[in-house]
């Protein structure tokens, strides 16, 4: 399960201790964990194996930097520099919305 109706607010704060902490908090809680442990991973494969497009798609935009491994890869959407577009276009996907935006704005900066 992938919680949708949470923001993620860690970017936000420009304390990098504090941000850095809100960043794994937020993480966490979109999976419904409280803890980090190999349900953080697993839920993270669970959700990748529901996913089609858009996501794989994406994939291919990091692979050059990271390897070919997808499972991987998708992992790499969840870090710190990441996750806020990750989770907004997850959102959009779930949901069924638009996610041309959320598309442009994550290849933007995985291309950083």
């Amino acid at each position: 399960m992938y919680t949708t109706t949470l923001p993620c607010t860690y970017m936000n704060i420009e304390d990098t201790d504090l941000s850095n902490e809100m960043y794994q908090t937020e993480l966490l809680a979109v999976f419904g964990l409280n803890t980090y442990s190999d349900s953080l991973v697993n839920s993270i494969q669970n959700l990748y194996n529901s996913l089609d497009y858009p996501i794989k798609d994406i994939l291919k935009h990091v692979s050059f930097q990271y390897s070919d491994d997808s499972d991987l890869l998708f992992l790499v959407l969840f870090s710190y520099d990441y996750f806020k577009y990750t989770h907004d276009l997850l959102c959009k996907i779930i949901t069924k919305q638009d996610t041309t935006q959320s598309q442009e704005e994550l290849i933007t900066v995985l291309k950083k």
